[in-house]
């Protein structure tokens, strides 16, 4: 009973009414909007990161296709020079300077012997043993190794082995060792907020532009065409700030609106009251009225009624 009171009493008062007409419906409606929001801006964010992993996996495509081109057009230059170890070995050193992707030129012969670098050797080195010499050697096309760290120079790279192919017979091969930390370099330059993950064939992340934390949860992969890699792109799509935006302006046009027709509500019902009121005031008239109209007749009846008997009683003793 105590609570159906307290009920009933907070019913009436205007505050509670407007909780209950204004406030939670705005509240609610304005959730609902801005989840809604959160998962249009997703999707917007989606296909953000799949532009991002687009961009940098053809950025990577067209700086392995230009180093390849380069390495192509030096070793038919070499071709031309074999024979002329000084004038390869200046060649080269002048291509590397111009060029700081670059860890190193080598010029190996068909059995993985070393016998030219633009970067100083001490002992005889041979890489027979490489994967990716191999296949130069066999497929007689240009390969691209996994990366690994240079023996020569300890250098964190990926060497790419041009041979040098004449009369169907391979010559020797061309090797370049391009610097992963100057590729980092390349893909962060190009970084516009992004995070980005470079990964080899293995699954293992070989550069990273920046910590992915929790806030980067939409992504997009690409494979690059050139090199067994794939580029993940992260994005953060802000969701909590991107709900809160959404949730303010929603409640505030909301609350306007929902305090309108409460204002609107209000009116009716007030207007209701009133009218109900002069009704109510009309029939006191009324009945004001009416127990004016049976005293007034009461009050004339009674002086009526004595003149009436004084009439007869005079009528009686008196005949003409």
């Amino acid at each position: 009973m105590v609570l159906i009171r307290l009920f009933k009493a907070l019913i009436h008062k205007k505050s509670f009414i407007y909780l209950l007409i204004a406030l939670i419906p705005s509240v609610a409606v304005s959730m609902a909007l801005a989840q809604h929001h959160v998962r249009v801006v997703n999707s917007e964010y989606k296909l953000r990161a799949q532009a991002y992993a687009n961009f940098h996996a053809l950025n990577m495509e067209k700086f392995v296709g230009e180093t390849v081109g380069r390495l192509e057009m030096l070793s038919t230059s070499i071709n031309v020079q074999q024979n002329n170890l000084k004038n390869m070995d200046r060649i080269l050193r002048e291509t590397k300077e111009k060029d700081p992707r670059f860890s190193g030129f080598y010029w190996a012969n068909t059995s993985g012997d070393i016998i030219l670098s633009t970067n100083k050797i001490t002992t005889r080195v041979n890489v027979m043993d490489q994967t990716y010499f191999q296949h130069a050697i066999h497929s007689e096309q240009t390969s691209i190794s996994d990366p690994h760290f240079g023996r020569e120079t300890g250098r964190y790279i990926i060497s790419i082995a041009t041979p040098i192919v004449e009369n169907r017979t391979v010559k020797g091969v061309f090797v370049a060792s391009l610097r992963m930390d100057e590729i980092k370099k390349e893909i962060t330059r190009l970084v516009n907020g992004e995070k980005i993950i470079i990964k080899n064939g293995t699954g293992k992340a070989i550069i990273q532009s920046g910590p992915v934390t929790n806030q980067f949860t939409v992504k997009s992969v690409v494979k690059v065409s050139r090199v067994p890699w794939t580029i993940t792109a992260f994005v953060n799509p802000h969701k909590k700030k991107v709900f809160w935006d959404s949730f303010l302006d929603n409640f505030i046009i909301s609350l306007f609106i929902m305090s309108i027709l409460f204002l609107l509500a209000n009116y009716l019902l007030l207007k209701r009251k009133i009218q109900k009121e002069q009704e109510q005031a009309e029939l006191h008239k009324l009945e004001l009225i009416g127990k004016l109209a049976a005293s007034t007749a009461h009050e004339i009846r009674n002086p009526l009624t004595g003149i009436k008997g004084l009439v007869k009683l005079l009528s009686e003793e008196n005949q003409d």
